[in-house]
């Protein structure tokens, strides 16, 4: 009886723990989906030129990352898919915000040293997903007449897919990503061309 006893002692421990874990992932989730929420909203903003509120909502969330990243261990958080998800929508946000300011010379970058908190491939999926929104930018500006900011954008993205084929062992999701941008550029690269041929 004495195994016994220390079985069913030792799947009570495990189960307090499961149920710590399911309580921890699930407040994870919950604040994942506010990221991920307000990430594109940011975004949203950000293709109606708002950078004034887009800022705050990138600041905000950047400050509730942190506060997920510092209290809690990266082999658990590496696990919850809904966190990476936020993470890949708030770096499009992050980063798109920022290449609009080099686009239109606005000085008000955002400046946070994301790369120390998040995991890198977080980061190159919302870097890859980018390109998706400057191609609906490039559309808006060639209504405005702006084909200047266009073609920035163009260069832009085209340096961006070039280092992006520096990663030669990339496959799977990060792989379809690193290829949307190949065809992000060419459909920027159309409405340069249409532009012209007004």
């Amino acid at each position: 009886m004495r195994f016994t006893k220390e079985l069913l002692s030792l799947l009570n421990n495990f189960k307090k723990q499961i149920v710590d874990s399911d309580n921890l992932r699930e407040n994870i989730i919950k604040k994942s989906r506010v990221i991920l929420k307000d990430s594109k909203k940011a975004i949203f903003l950000l293709n109606d030129f708002q950078f004034k509120k887009s800022r705050e909502l990138i600041l905000s969330n950047f400050e509730l990352i942190k506060k997920i990243y510092d209290s809690h261990d990266r082999a658990v958080l590496a696990h919850i898919g809904a966190l990476s998800e936020s993470i890949q929508e708030f770096s499009e946000s992050y980063i798109l915000y920022n290449v609009l300011c080099d686009i239109f010379k606005r000085d008000d970058y955002i400046e946070v040293d994301l790369l120390n908190i998040i995991n890198f491939e977080d980061y190159l999926k919302g870097l890859c997903d980018v390109s998706g929104e400057l191609v609906r930018i490039s559309v808006k500006l060639s209504i405005k007449d702006r084909v200047d900011e266009i073609v920035e954008i163009e260069e832009i993205v085209k340096k961006i897919y070039y280092h992006l084929l520096q990663f030669t062992n990339y496959s799977g999701s990060l792989r379809n990503k690193i290829d949307s941008v190949k065809w992000n550029l060419s459909k920027i690269q159309e409405v340069i061309f249409k532009y012209k041929m007004r």
